[in-house]
């Protein structure tokens, strides 16, 4: 009836007519998963563009204060002269020109530790570019007021509408929903339906080509506990989830909450360190003059020069202090940096 040896060809197709969700609940988890990775990227990009943000404010910021170092340089050379000069007309002492040439000499120091310290963030600026570390960057000032407006209430809100953290969270707990509906549907029956072509070399066949078409079901009526085990795991995954889920929500308002508040302290902080350059200057020229008109002492003098100069740095620092805070509370809030710093 058969030969002994012969080869058999064949092809066969099967086609799931309805599983009560399990297919459609595992393609979901797939792309939610999938969308997951992506939120990442999102985030990591968030992080390297304030990264990169406060690395040029820190350039900014180290630019003034060499500024700053520069103009002490220049003061303490201008009282140099002066004290050179009231010796040179017997009015005081040599130890007022040395004590002028000592302070101008540390000054000096201070200018050259500046230099280095602006030539440090540049490199950071090109290590972040991926650029040779001695590149020049020549930094352009940043405009002030990117955050005017924003409420603590609307920054709330549009963090948790816009945080890709949130989001993150939101596509792996809907990932988890659709993995928890496929484990379930495994106890519910699958409709299919089959069809087959095939070929046998056999001589002794009456018909050596056959097709077939069954439509059928499959139902799992015992799995050792298996599925009532996966489905009791991916509960407790999903309620984890949304535990953390929520803890994200209350450490992104305290985020905000706190670069708000430091955003309003450090705007406060420039109108008061802008007042203390106006009188730190006062001081100085009022000093010069007593220093010249023989009424007033060289150490009254440098006291003065240390003085404004502590004071214009602390002027650019709560400036450049601010913009920090400022980009914080905007990266806080879940506003795109590149968009808003690239206006």
């Amino acid at each position: 009836t058969s030969q002994d040896q012969f080869t058999t060809y064949g092809v066969k197709a099967t086609q799931v007519l309805y599983d009560f969700g399990r297919t459609s609940a595992n393609v979901n988890a797939a792309r939610e998963g999938l969308k997951s990775r992506e939120l990442e990227t999102r985030i990591a990009a968030s992080h390297t563009a304030l990264d990169f943000i406060l690395a040029y404010l820190d350039l900014l910021e180290a630019d003034k204060l060499l500024k700053v170092a520069n103009e002490d340089v220049v003061r303490y050379e201008a009282h140099k002269k002066d004290a050179e000069s009231r010796f040179n007309a017997g009015i005081n002492t040599k130890n007022e020109v040395l004590q002028a040439e000592v302070t101008l000499a540390d000054a000096r120091q201070k200018l050259l530790t500046s230099e280095n310290l602006r030539s440090l963030k540049e490199s950071k600026i090109n290590s972040l570019l991926m650029k040779p570390l001695n590149d020049p960057v020549v930094p352009e000032e940043i405009k002030v007021g990117q955050a005017v407006g924003l409420t603590l209430e609307e920054a709330w809100t549009n963090a948790e509408a816009s945080r890709s953290r949130i989001k993150r969270m939101d596509s792996l707990i809907a990932a988890k929903e659709d993995g928890l509906k496929a484990v379930q549907a495994e106890y519910l029956p699958t409709f299919f339906v089959s069809g087959g072509y095939e070929y046998s070399e056999n001589k002794y066949l009456v018909h050596q080509d056959n097709a077939s078409v069954i439509a059928g079901v499959n139902v799992n009526l015992w799995a050792g506990g298996a599925s009532n085990s996966r489905i009791g795991m991916q509960g407790a995954e999903l309620r984890s989830l949304k535990l953390t889920r929520e803890k994200i929500i209350d450490d992104i308002r305290m985020e905000v909450k706190g670069a708000y508040l430091d955003l309003q302290s450090s705007t406060k902080k420039i109108e008061v360190a802008k007042a203390a350059v106006a009188q730190a200057e006062e001081n100085l020229r009022l000093q010069r003059l007593r220093y010249r008109e023989g009424v007033g002492t060289a150490t009254e003098v440098l006291d003065a020069v240390t003085l404004l100069s502590n004071a214009e740095s602390n002027s650019w620092k709560a400036r450049y202090g601010m913009k920090r805070a400022e980009a914080a509370f905007l990266n806080a809030a879940g506003k795109n940096l590149e968009e808003w710093y690239g206006k």
